[in-house]
């Protein structure tokens, strides 16, 4: 609705529940303190009457009127010379009101003028709407000023106080009319409503770069925003920013987020001064640096070292958000991972590339791969000296030694070792019988692709061989069999039998009755010994001859015509010979 208030003062149009001040008998002097208010209907149905309030301090209303469902209510008793503010409220029928329509004021003035005769000046006054930060000098005045007689009055309105810089809303700004014939009409003081428009205010968020994996603070109280169109000094203390889809965090991807501002608070500015248009800033996500390194790998000459993709051989160093990468693809020069490398390539370069798989995005990384090396080191080749054994008294044998170890189907004389050990040893020809150490240096030998493993050996003297035989014997049947006797062989450097002490056990296979024949004799150690020596034992033989046996036939006579038995089985003998008490079995 639109208020209008006349009186015999200032005559002002305003908005809806603005107000217009008439007096009762227009282009007449009206009765000090009286003043006539007036507002068009409200459209709404629902609108069962008005109340009108008024009071002599802004916003505070002491007086409460129901103009019921009229649309001009007069007040009358208003003292002269003060300030009356109005508004005015819709009620409905269970009496909700509607909130205060915009305050508007009056002054109820009157003076005195030369002739001592009292006059009231009628007028109408209206200022143009300013924006806040402009003074109330930027405001034009406009208006007619009459006297008591209808006649239009010269002269000039001005501000009181100029220089104010109003907020924004409505002001009731106090104004002086000089008018120019000042013998005749005073000065006079009233108010003037002024709209003063909310300064147009530009709130720009700052463009914001933040590397990924990073978190940028956003919410209240942030500074990181550009103010344009602040008045009068004012200042904003912070903004609420907000990153679309979460782009502040430290897991938001690589690219661009439109950050948002709003919620300008703080600082000196009020925001009922302002039209604020917010303008979203860019946020740029970029790429964290992500250096993935080849591992520094350690083979051994013959081995090889598997490469290519799906390699775990490397360290990742700047991976953000606790993410991992699966596996890279590395790949050595000269084909050092092969087995058949040679150390004397070492180092080889290991590239890495195309890492890959796990929880990271290549995307949101700038990766930079670092070589690694790969270093070949020799493969150990043993070097082990030959045990072998020396007979006392006999010279030192020829000292070898065997290679172990080579790879890649090499070997002595098919490889890159070249040279002899240095095989030594302490035992000479005249060393006693006993171990003695082969000793194993490099001598000459050399190789890259290999080192050397020295493994000692051992020379042992061992004993020379006395060779202890059994003499043969021989007897006839029936006699007691012969001693023994042995000879002795393979004496060293002069020695002879002196050396022996002790004497062997000789054991006859035959006794006096055993038959013709012949009979080992059994060679045993038994007490022998000789330093330096040892003794062979070679078995003897006993061999058993017939005994001589002499068989006489007996005489014999007879009658002539006798017969004589002869032939077979026949006892007329006798025998001289027969051993081991066998009898004589002949006939005298």
């Amino acid at each position: 609705m639109k208020l209008l208030i006349k009186n015999g003062g200032w005559r002002s149009l305003c908005s809806i529940l603005w107000m217009i001040f008439f007096s009762t008998a227009y282009g007449q002097p009206a009765p000090p303190g009286l003043v006539t208010l007036g507002w068009t209907a409200s459209t709404d149905p629902a609108v069962a009457g008005y109340y009108v309030y008024y009071g002599t301090a802004s916003g505070v209303y002491t007086n409460k009127t129901d103009a019921g469902t009229n649309t001009v209510f007069t007040f009358a008793g208003l003292a002269a010379g003060s300030t009356y503010y109005f508004t005015a409220t819709c009620y409905n029928a269970v009496g909700i009101e509607s909130s205060f329509a915009p305050e508007i004021s009056y002054d109820s003035i009157s003076y005195t003028n030369p002739s001592g005769m009292t006059c009231a000046i009628e007028g109408s006054l209206s200022a143009t709407s300013l924006t806040y930060g402009q003074p109330l000098s930027a405001s034009t005045l406009s208006g007619i000023v009459t006297n008591t007689a209808g006649a239009a009055l010269a002269g000039t309105f001005t501000f009181n106080s100029p220089a104010m810089n109003p907020p924004a809303g409505t002001l009731s700004a106090s104004v002086t009319f000089t008018p120019t014939d000042t013998a005749d009409y005073p000065t006079v003081t009233g108010n003037v409503s002024v709209n003063i428009l909310p300064a147009p205010l530009t709130i720009a968020a700052n463009p914001a770069t933040k590397v990924y994996g990073k978190t940028l603070a956003m919410g209240g109280g942030s500074l990181q925003f550009t103010a344009s169109g602040l008045q009068n000094g004012d200042t904003i203390g912070s903004v609420t920013l907000v990153a679309s889809n979460n782009g502040g965090a430290a897991t938001a991807a690589v690219g661009s987020y439109l950050i948002t501002p709003g919620a300008a608070t703080g600082g000196t500015f009020n925001p009922a001064n302002y039209a604020i248009t917010y303008s979203p800033g860019l946020l740029t996500v970029t790429p964290a640096p992500l250096t993935v390194t080849a591992n520094a790998v350690t083979k051994v000459y013959g081995q090889t070292l598997a490469l290519g993709v799906g390699s775990t051989q490397f360290t990742p160093s700047g991976l953000q958000n606790g993410e991992t990468i699966g596996s890279v693809t590395l790949a050595v020069s000269n084909n050092g991972g092969a087995a058949t490398a040679a150390v004397a390539g070492s180092p080889y370069l290991i590239t890495p590339s195309a890492a890959t798989g796990g929880t990271f995005n290549p995307a949101n990384y700038a990766i930079t791969y670092a070589n690694g090396t790969l270093t070949v080191i020799p493969a150990v080749l043993g070097v082990t000296a030959n045990s072998t054994n020396q007979l006392y008294e006999a010279p030192t044998p020829p000292l070898t030694a065997t290679f172990t170890g080579f790879v890649n189907g090499e070997s002595l004389g098919h490889s890159d070792v070249g040279g002899a050990p240095m095989l030594t040893t302490a035992a000479t020809a005249a060393s006693p019988v006993g171990p003695y150490v082969i000793a194993t240096a490099p001598g000459t030998l050399t190789s890259t692709n290999y080192t050397f493993s020295l493994t000692n050996g051992t020379l042992t003297v061992v004993l020379a061989t006395i060779t202890v035989t059994v003499n043969p014997q021989s007897r006839v049947y029936g006699a007691a069999n012969p001693v023994p006797t042995v000879s002795y062989s393979g004496f060293l450097n002069g020695d002879t039998a002196a050396v022996i002490s002790g004497a062997p056990v000789l054991t006859a296979g035959a006794g006096v009755t055993s038959p013709v024949g012949t009979y080992v004799i059994t060679n045993q150690l038994g007490t022998l010994h000789a330093t330096n020596y040892g003794f062979s034992l070679v078995n003897g033989t006993l061999t058993v001859t017939r005994a001589p046996l002499t068989i006489t036939a007996n005489a014999a006579a007879k009658a002539y015509g006798q017969t004589l038995a002869m032939g077979g089985s026949s006892t007329q003998f006798n025998a001289s010979g027969l051993q081991n008490g066998l009898g004589d079995t002949g006939r005298q």
